[in-house]
């Protein structure tokens, strides 16, 4: 892995682990505060369904991650207490979302009913 200067550039740097693609999406730099603990990513993009979303990656003072998923939609909900291998997982999770692919074409190249 890289080397990296800071928790946004961090976050982006696991990210790379699993060749995420920045390429279509929005990406703003939390800098450290109250409000973003150690700091983070926000990342706002178009899911599969053709919907905004946004994910916000937060670095906590507990050296885990709080993950926000947020879509005008559905709202947000927030995970709390995440770690390194489960944020390379997300990061996998959101290349899917990414595609362009519905729901149900995953669910039927899945053979899922």
């Amino acid at each position: 892995m890289r080397q990296y200067t800071d928790s946004a550039d961090a976050i982006k740097a696991y990210a790379e682990e699993v060749d995420f693609d920045f390429t279509n999406v929005k990406v703003e730099e939390l800098t450290e505060g109250e409000d973003n603990e150690r700091g983070g990513l926000k990342l706002a993009f178009k899911n599969y369904q053709g919907d905004d979303m946004e994910v916000t990656v937060i670095h906590t003072w507990l050296d885990t991650f709080a993950v926000t998923f947020w879509t005008e939609e559905k709202g947000s909900d927030t995970m709390q207490d995440i770690y390194f291998p489960e944020l390379m997982d997300l990061f996998n999770g959101l290349k899917v979302a990414l595609t362009g692919v519905t729901k149900d074409e995953w669910e039927s190249i899945l053979g899922i009913e």
